[in-house]
């Protein structure tokens, strides 16, 4: 039996997301993707450091719809920038 599956990993939040929310996808740096992929690679130790938050000065972020926080929504206005009127959480004045 095949089981088709997913898992997303998450990390502690950089600078730039700890005011959004307590944790934060880990992305990896491109550099990392052969180390990650390796499947001779199979301790932990060799991975684990790559479970860090990424640089955030390497990210953007702006506010969405609420519609991204159901699953049943799977179109363009999940990713769609709101007008920029709207202050992104966080980020009162």
């Amino acid at each position: 039996m095949i089981i088709e599956s997913c898992t997303l990993l998450t990390t502690e939040p950089n600078d730039l997301l700890a005011p959004i929310h307590n944790r934060m996808p880990v992305i990896l740096d491109p550099k990392d993707y052969a180390q990650w992929l390796d499947p001779d690679v199979q301790e932990s130790s060799h991975l684990k450091p790559l479970l860090r938050p990424y640089r955030p000065e390497a990210m953007t972020y702006f506010p969405v719809n609420l519609r991204v926080n159901n699953p049943r929504n799977d179109d363009v206005l999940c990713i769609d920038p709101l007008p920029q009127s709207r202050i992104p959480h966080g980020k009162e004045s």
